[in-house]
C-alpha cells in the first residue's frame, strides 16, 4: 500500500549560502524533523538575498507543496529582505508588534545595551500572520496562512509558509516549541519512520549481495537505500503507515532480517559512531586502549575523544610521523625502514606493541600508511595502509587500500582502523 502524504519544501535565503561560506546545516536539520511529523519533503532550495530570487522560489515551493518552511534573512539589517519579500510577493500590508518591540528591548536592556532603531523592523508581521516568540534572539518566527485574497493565486489556498531566522538554535527552538506542533495535524492518519543501520568492513556491492533477500521484502511503503560514505555503508530502512507504531511495526521484520544477515559488519545504528561502538566494547571488556598514529596524523584519537566519557578506555596517543620518532618513542628497529620499509607489517606491528607498552594500555592500536597524493611504489601505491592491534593475546595486522585521494584516505584509514580494532575485540580479525 502506498500512503499519500502531505508535502512541504524547506526554502533557505542568504547569500553566505550560495558562496559556501556557510554551510546549510539548518535545511538538513529541517527536512529531518519535518520527515519525522509525516511530510514528504519535496524540495529544498536556497536563494541569495535578493527579492525577484526569493518571489519565484516560493513560487517554485507552493507549486510542490502544501507547506513551505522559509529560513533565514529575518534580521534588523539591510540585506535581510526576507519578511518583506514574502509580504510584498502576497501583497500584504505590514503591521508592527509593538510586544515584539518591548521584548526586543528589554532583550538589549538585559545585556546591558540600548535596542539600535533598525531593530524596530523585527516586530513587523504581515497582515493576517501570527507572529511566533523566538525565546533565544530577537528575530521572531512568522506563522502565515495562505487565502483566496493573496496575490499566489487561489489554487494555494490554505496552504502554509512557516519563517524562522537563520540562527541554527534559534531556528530549532521555534520549530520545536511553535511551528512542528502546529503542522502536526496536518499529517495525521500518515506517518513516517526511518531506521539506520551502520556497516563498515564491506563495499555497496558486497553488502548488497549479502543482503539480496531483501528484494522479496520492500514494497511502495518499506523501503531500503545504501549511503556509502568513507569505508562504511549505512542501510535507510524506511516505512511508511497510518501511524508511527504501525510503520515502525512494519519496519522490524526488515531490520531483523539486516541484523542477522550482517552479523558482526553491523556496529550500530541511528546516531551511532563507529568510534562510539569500539568505545562500547572496550567498557564491557573493561579495557583501556593507546594509539600510535602516523598517516592519520591524529584522526583516530579525535574521533575517540569526541565521545563524552573517553578518558575512561583511552589511555594515550602519540603521533610518530617521522620514522626516527617512531624508533625513539615506541622502539620501532630502525632497520626495519631500510628492509621492509616504514609502510610494512612488520613497523605496523611493532608500533602497536609500542604504544601499548608506552600507555600501558590493554591494547595497542596502530596505523602507518601513504595517504599521498606521492610517495607510492608498484609495490605500496598511495592509499596503502598498515593497521596492526596488539592485546594480551599478540598482535594481528592487515593491509588495506584505499584510493589516490590524500584526505579522503585519512578518514579511510582511520576508519578501517577503528574497525579493525572492533572485530579483534569480536574475535573475528586473524
Amino acid at each position: 500500500m502506498s500512503y499519500v502524504h502531505p508535502r512541504a519544501a524547506v526554502l533557505s535565503i542568504g547569500d553566505e549560502l550560495l558562496i559556501g561560506q556557510v554551510v546549510n546545516s539548518n535545511a538538513a536539520w529541517m527536512g529531518a524533523a519535518l520527515t519525522d511529523k509525516g511530510f514528504r519533503v519535496m524540495r529544498h532550495l536556497s536563494v541569495g538575498d535578493d527579492e525577484d530570487a526569493i518571489a519565484a522560489a516560493l513560487d517554485q515551493c507552493l507549486s510542490d507543496a502544501e507547506v513551505v518552511v522559509i529560513c533565514g534573512g529575518l534580521g534588523p539589517t539591510d540585506d535581510d529582505l526576507t519578511l518583506r519579500s514574502v509580504a510584498r510577493h502576497l501583497k500584504r500590508g505590514l503591521r508592527v508588534d509593538q510586544n515584539w518591540v518591548a521584548h526586543i528591548e528589554k532583550f538589549f536592556r538585559s545585556r546591558g545595551r540600548e535596542m539600535a532603531p533598525s531593530n524596530v523592523r523585527q516586530g513587523e508581521v504581515p497582515e493576517g500572520a501570527e507572529l511566533l516568540p523566538n525565546p533565544s534572539g530577537t528575530a521572531p518566527g512568522i506563522w502565515v496562512e495562505l487565502t483566496t485574497e493573496d496575490a499566489t493565486g487561489p489554487a494555494h489556498a490554505g496552504k502554509v509558509l512557516a519563517l524562522t531566522p537563520g540562527v541554527p538554535y534559534e531556528m530549532m527552538e521555534i520549530m520545536e516549541q511553535e511551528i512542528l506542533p502546529r503542522l502536526a495535524p496536518r499529517a495525521k492518519g500518515c506517518a513516517i519512520f526511518h531506521r539506520t543501520l551502520h556497516t563498515a568492513g564491506l563495499g555497496e556491492s558486497q553488502l548488497a549481495q549479502m543482503i539480496s533477500g531483501t528484494r522479496t521484502m520492500l514494497t511502495p511503503s518499506l523501503k531500503l537505500a545504501y549511503l556509502p560514505h568513507f569505508g562504511e555503508v549505512r542501510l535507510r530502512i524506511t516505512a511508511e503507515a497510518e501511524n508511527s507504531v504501525r510503520a515502525e511495526g512494519d519496519a522490524a521484520p526488515l531490520e531483523f532480517f539486516l541484523r542477522q544477515k550482517l552479523e558482526h559488519h553491523l556496529y550500530g545504528a541511528d546516531g551511532d559512531t563507529l568510534e562510539l561502538a569500539v568505545i562500547r566494547l572496550l567498557r564491557e571488556r573493561k579495557a583501556t586502549i593507546a594509539v600510535a598514529e602516523s598517516c592519520t596524523g591524529g584522526l583516530i584519537n579525535n574521533r575517540f575523544t569526541n565521545v563524552p566519557g573517553s578518558s575512561q578506555i583511552l589511555h594515550g596517543g602519540i603521533i610518530t610521523y617521522a620514522n626516527v620518532v617512531k624508533t625513539a618513542e615506541l622502539g620501532v628497529p630502525a632497520e626495519l625502514f631500510t628492509t621492509v620499509g616504514a609502510v610494512s607489517e612488520e613497523v605496523a606491528r611493532a608500533m602497536a606493541e609500542g604504544v601499548r607498552r608506552k600507555f600501558s594500555a590493554t591494547i595497542g592500536l596502530a596505523v602507518t600508511g601513504i595517504a599521498g597524493p606521492d610517495g607510492g611504489t608498484p609495490e605500496k601505491p598511495v592509499g596503502t595502509v598498515w593497521i596492526a592491534v596488539c592485546d594480551g593475546k599478540g598482535t594481528v595486522a592487515r593491509k588495506v587500500i584505499c584510493e589516490q585521494n590524500r584526505l579522503r584516505n585519512k578518514s579511510r584509514f582511520t576508519t578501517a582502523a577503528l574497525n579493525s580494532d572492533r572485530l579483534r575485540r569480536l574475535g573475528t580479525l586473524s
